[in-house]
């Protein structure tokens, strides 16, 4: 079976959630005078602007400058993109090259917006693996990861079936909105380990994108 892949960008294929860690608590700490706790960290990964803004306010106080933070956060992780000091998830390169000689269909499905997404890709050689890009304009505000609103947009847009489609995520929250869309899901966990039950509910929880497809193969997901 060759199945369709929608892959999670922040944390799957770009060291962004690490990268973004380093950002806030090194240079928007000494910026802005703020602490930003791990916990805080771990809890918006995979999530998209408003709701990393609500956990945000939620902790730090409704005064907090959220908005700036945000986009001096992109602001860096853009300058290290041009400068080729965002690095790529190990294995992110040879499973998508891969996935593209089996002929299998990728689809990006990230709670970042389109654009920088598309810039990201196009920086790193990566867009040619990828048929689709679905960022996280495409729902509602307050919808995004852990709703399962993009996974479900992501199946209408493409077509995808969804008892023959793979989702590749590092986040809780990422895999929560996968699942409840009725997806199979892989997790590569990046900040948090998933618990007993999360990883019970995936189809498996592997330590680096090289042991999806292998991991998959044992489930009888890919040949």
């Amino acid at each position: 079976m060759i199945p369709t892949f929608f892959f999670d960008m922040d944390g799957v294929l770009f060291d962004t959630e690490s990268e973004s860690g380093r950002i806030l608590q090194n240079e928007c700490g000494r910026i802005f005078g703020c602490d930003f706790s791990e916990n805080l960290l771990s809890e918006c990964a995979g999530r998209d602007y408003d709701g990393c803004r609500r956990l945000f306010l939620e902790e730090l106080g409704e005064n907090f400058p959220f908005e700036e933070v945000w986009r001096y956060c992109e602001k860096r992780l853009k300058e290290k993109a041009l400068a080729g000091d965002l690095p790529l998830k190990p294995g992110a390169r040879e499973i998508l090259s891969e996935l593209k000689e089996k002929a299998a269909g990728c689809v990006l499905v990230t709670s970042t917006e389109s654009g920088p997404a598309e810039f990201l890709l196009e920086k790193t050689g990566l867009r040619p693996f990828f048929r689709k890009i679905i960022g996280g304009e495409s729902v509602p505000k307050g919808r995004g990861k852990p709703a399962p609103d993009i996974y479900l947009k992501a199946l209408k847009i493409t077509g995808a079936d969804p008892e023959k489609t793979v989702v590749i995520e590092d986040s809780v929250q990422g895999v929560r909105a996968a699942l409840d869309a009725g997806l199979s899901v892989v997790m590569v966990p990046d900040r948090v380990r998933p618990d007993a039950a999360m990883r019970k509910a995936c189809a498996a929880c592997v330590g680096s994108l090289s042991g999806v497809l292998p991991a998959l193969k044992e489930k009888g997901l890919w040949s």
